[in-house]
């Protein structure tokens, strides 16, 4: 089964940037290449229209026009390969993909990584690109080809990363079990929360009971927990959220989308999408934003199949003449559509570990809430029918 798993990352000598993660220094692009080419994880190495043939001229020439220039060095992508492709259909669709994100002009190399270990299970490649410029004459500054710096360009990959994928496979005669969705799970309407990443350098410390220490500037965040904590706490409240799913769905009788029969029973704390401050699945951990009909955030938008939506419609107050001359400001309008029809970038959704645990106890106190009433109802029935059973046991015409 495919899943979707797309990363990116920048290395930049721009005096702009912010996060230290982002700025480059001479070395890293050498030390990346040999990093994701080694003998003893890469199987194949793909590349084009590099400015050299020796990787330490390439890493050289353009760590240097990058200085020169105070951009980026090369655009990193970290991207899951599907299990049940072959060993030549993953190189096609990676070639696929780095030929269409560099338009056929920017020069690429990747690795793919699935002999060894890990990598066996969870076969991934490694895309670098070396952005081109070209000049549309007179005195403007050259044009970039991959446009990656522009908004919203790395969800635009990730879109145009799933279309190949899909297209591909399906061409090859796989099902829709092998199909992927570049959208979150509240654009699907999956309402689970999706886990963190570790890797691979953390699994294997934590393997070895060697977890990796606490940092204090994230004690806010992590209250001094790993990942892997963080992760476990997430898969049980998905758990949960599943099973409150389930137990309601019992509650009604029925688990027919198209039945409405009992949806006036619902109980405020249970209702999905609910605007008090208790209901539904509005969250700390899981802020859903909503959106207005027909912006350019619906997930239709994004090419793929829409999921469920939670539209509602904002009104706005218009403005009153009051007695003193003065009329007070109309309400705040929030999550407009953006101008000329852009998607609106989604908030980050906090997961600090504090909130996990919070949410994860209030789904186990609503799954108590649920099932210790129908437990009781069970003993009830039990008691019932053990009495019947000896009053029937009693009677004179009752042969055993």
């Amino acid at each position: 089964m495919a899943l979707f798993s797309f990363r990116h990352s920048v290395k930049t000598f721009s005096k702009k940037v912010v996060k230290q993660s982002r700025e480059a220094a001479k070395g890293q692009t050498l030390a990346h290449i040999r990093y994701i080419s080694r003998n003893s994880a890469s199987r194949t190495i793909l590349s084009a229209r590099l400015p050299a043939t020796e990787v330490t001229d390439v890493a050289s020439i353009v760590e240097d026009a990058a200085e020169r220039s105070s951009g980026r060095v090369c655009e990193r992508f970290t991207i899951a390969l599907p299990f049940e492709a072959t060993l030549e259909q993953r190189e096609k669709l990676l070639l696929s993909f780095a030929e269409k994100i560099t338009k056929g002009k920017a020069g690429f190399l990747a690795s793919i990584h699935d002999k060894n270990g890990n990598d066996i299970s969870n076969p991934h490649a490694h895309l670098i690109c070396f952005d081109a410029f070209t000049k549309k004459g007179g005195r403007g500054r050259p044009t970039s080809v991959m446009g990656m710096a522009r908004k919203y360009a790395v969800e635009t990959a990730a879109e145009e990363w799933a279309r190949i994928h899909n297209t591909l496979m399906a061409s090859w005669g796989y099902g829709s079990e092998s199909m992927i969705d570049h959208r979150s799970y509240a654009e699907q309407g999956i309402e689970q929360i999706p886990t963190i990443h570790e890797g691979a350098g953390a699994r294997i410390m934590e393997r070895a009971g060697k977890p990796k220490a606490a940092k204090p500037q994230w004690q806010h965040i992590d209250q001094g927990r790993s990942r892997a904590e963080a992760n476990q706490l997430i898969k049980e409240i998905n758990h949960s959220k599943d099973k409150l799913n389930g137990r309601w769905a019992d509650r009604l009788g029925k688990d027919d989308d198209a039945d409405t029969n009992g949806s006036k029973g619902r109980l405020p704390w249970l209702r999905e999408g609910s605007d008090s401050p208790s209901g539904g699945d509005r969250t700390p951990t899981l802020q859903q934003r909503r959106t207005t009909k027909n912006t350019p955030s619906n997930p239709q938008h994004f090419g793929g199949v829409a999921g469920p939506q939670n539209s509602t419609t904002r009104t706005f107050i218009p403005y009153q003449a009051t007695s003193g001359g003065m009329q007070p400001k109309p309400a705040k309008a929030q999550n407009q559509p953006a101008l000329g029809g852009r998607r609106t970038r989604p908030r980050r959704m906090r997961r600090t570990f504090r909130e996990l645990v919070m949410y994860r106890d209030t789904l186990n106190a609503r799954i108590l809430r649920i099932s210790a009433p129908m437990q009781l109802l069970e003993i009830a029935e039990a008691l019932t029918d053990s009495e019947d059973t000896r009053e029937l046991g009693n009677r004179p015409d009752f042969t055993r």
